[in-house]
């Protein structure tokens, strides 16, 4: 397969992850056709580990997916997903039948939590110093006590709203935002509650008692910068994290770069591990981000 879409990071990643379901259905190792990336001439494998330890064969001796003689060939090229007529029924979102019934007993979606699966592999990041950097981003998410609850927000700008999607205010976003740390509260104050009702003798301190206000982190991840100052002239009694030079990074004139390719790696792990996530599926980071969530709750 060849990664070089024409599209954004997480389109081709979900390019990737097409692909990897058709190989893993007919039993064949995936391997990139092109050693180089549209995001980073240094290719895909100076950010993520190989696939395989294979190599590609000779390009003459490869057959299209769904040609006459694709069944057999021993090399076959998988076309984007708008290019595969038909598309088998093996494809997305079929679950392998050697574990689809007990998958459907323990998970809701299994198609999600399988293809997740195949995601987390195809993301699973190269060491160096890129791997360093994105340690100390996830170690300083959650504050000095690594406590602290954090949601994800993710806004997707510039060039999808001037094409395919609808522009979406911050605020739109942060009334969820509001409405996931009053539940969180809530359910603190509960537990307090409880702990008193449990135990009478003991008398909780006034202030312990009555409030249950909780610190609210929140992580913006973003391809217009201007938010950041936006959330926190609105929103003061918010604490927003993220990195701005990461949003600059992502504009049109320098976002297939590979600084830009890192930062946008970097804040789809940082999200993954927050405990609530707002974004819109006009993102295709946003579909990534439910793939690949640590938390099952999402």
């Amino acid at each position: 397969m060849d990664i070089n879409k024409r599209c954004g990071f997480g389109c081709q990643i979900h390019h990737v992850v097409h692909c990897f379901v058709l190989a893993y259905a007919t039993n064949r190792t995936l391997l990139l056709s092109n050693s180089k990336w549209s995001y980073s001439n240094h290719g895909f494998s100076s950010v993520f580990e190989d696939f395989s330890s294979c190599r590609a064969t000779a390009a003459g001796s490869t057959v299209v997916w769904g040609s006459a003689s694709f069944g057999s060939a021993r090399a076959v090229f998988c076309p984007i997903v708008e290019h595969v007529h038909p598309l088998p029924a093996y494809a997305h979102p079929a679950v392998p039948a050697a574990f689809a019934d007990r998958l459907s007993q323990l998970h809701g979606a299994p198609h999600v939590w399988f293809v997740g699966q195949l995601l987390s592999y195809v993301m699973r990041p190269r060491g160096g110093q890129e791997s360093a950097q994105l340690q100390q981003v996830l170690a300083s998410m959650r504050g000095d006590q690594r406590k602290d609850i954090v949601v994800g927000l993710h806004v997707r700008r510039t060039d999808k709203i001037q094409s395919e999607a609808s522009f979406h205010a911050l605020d739109e976003y942060m009334f969820y935002v509001e409405e996931y740390f009053k539940k969180r509260e809530a359910e603190q104050l509960l537990m307090r509650r409880k702990d008193e009702w449990l135990d009478d003798d003991t008398e909780l301190p006034e202030e312990q008692s009555s409030s249950s206000s909780i610190k609210r982190r929140v992580l913006i991840t973003t391809d217009d910068a201007s938010i950041f100052e936006e959330a926190r002239r609105k929103y003061p009694d918010y604490e927003f994290i993220g990195d701005s030079q990461r949003a600059k990074s992502a504009e049109l004139s320098s976002r297939y770069t590979h600084d830009a390719l890192v930062a946008v790696i970097t804040d789809v792990v940082a999200l993954s591990h927050t405990d609530y996530l707002v974004c819109t599926f006009s993102s295709q980071v946003c579909f990534l981000l439910i793939l690949s969530t640590k938390d099952p709750g999402h």
